[in-house]
């Protein structure tokens, strides 16, 4: 009978913690009807966000997800939320602490492009004079990661063992052609055989991983590129500009003088 009642008492103390939850409960099962009707207009920007406006700075970024695209989902009858920002859509508080506390700078431009980064299906191509995003990545991918140049003797021999092991690999200073055997890779012009995954590397075949990752990085500060390249590639604009510099000083200043918050921003990641 002693063991029935403290049971009991375990359980309506249960009941009693929940209800405080029901109302909150309450709240997020209305929001996410909301944003269920909402949710095609909003997928949509970022999609377009993401495929499109990498290579620009953050004037026209805005001109064209804040302005025109907006504008045109909403003539068109497209169900959106009012004042949709595609960065809310494609990271969170969570995952913007978690890449900051990587490296990446904490201002807007710099989260864009880290949202950009890991949300893209085409391999990212960065314009990174400063090696800000460089610096971000050798953290982010640390221990899984080989950096390799285009100059360099062997570099085809570690971007095949990285493909065939799925590591991580950066190309740096990429210039403004890009060496012809990489074209299949891409392309990710992959192809099954049997139960694994294949492609051709330097005329010979490399079995694929599906967790091989590749970037490329260019230090020019506007390079061209060829129409093939741009539709392979997801480029990327890491160029520090002034409003950048002053949003990353204040964050800088912030954590010096208010570490309580900073401190709260890592309990997030």
């Amino acid at each position: 009978a002693e063991a029935l009642t403290t049971r009991a008492d375990l359980a309506q103390r249960l009941v009693g913690g929940l209800a405080s939850e029901n109302v909150r409960w309450g709240q997020e099962i209305e929001r996410l009807k909301r944003n269920s009707l909402t949710l095609v207009g909003d997928c949509m920007l970022a999609a377009g966000f993401v495929s499109y406006v990498g290579a620009f700075d953050k004037e026209l970024r805005e001109e064209l997800w804040k302005i025109q695209w907006s504008e045109d989902l909403k003539g068109r009858g497209i169900p959106m939320t009012d004042g949709s920002d595609p960065l809310e859509v494609l990271s969170d508080e969570g995952n913007n602490s978690k890449m900051v506390s990587e490296g990446l700078p904490s201002d807007r431009v710099s989260l864009e492009n880290g949202a950009v980064l890991t949300n893209c299906k085409r391999w990212p191509l960065l314009i990174d004079p400063q090696a800000q995003a460089i610096k971000w990545l050798k953290r982010k991918e640390k221990g899984n990661l080989d950096i390799i140049q285009l100059t360099q003797k062997n570099w085809l021999k570690i971007l095949e063992s990285a493909i065939t092991n799925g590591r991580c690999v950066i190309i740096e200073n990429v210039g403004t052609d890009i060496d012809a055997t990489l074209d299949p890779v891409l392309s990710r012009a992959i192809y099954k055989k049997g139960r694994s995954l294949y492609l051709k590397l330097g005329g010979e075949e490399v079995e694929y991983d599906p967790k091989f990752q590749l970037y490329l990085q260019t230090k020019l500060s506007n390079p061209h590129y060829k129409p093939e390249i741009a539709a392979q590639c997801t480029l990327i604009n890491f160029i520090a500009t002034e409003r950048g510099l002053e949003d990353q000083l204040l964050a800088k200043v912030v954590e010096l003088e208010r570490p309580d918050l900073e401190e709260k921003a890592r309990d997030l990641t």
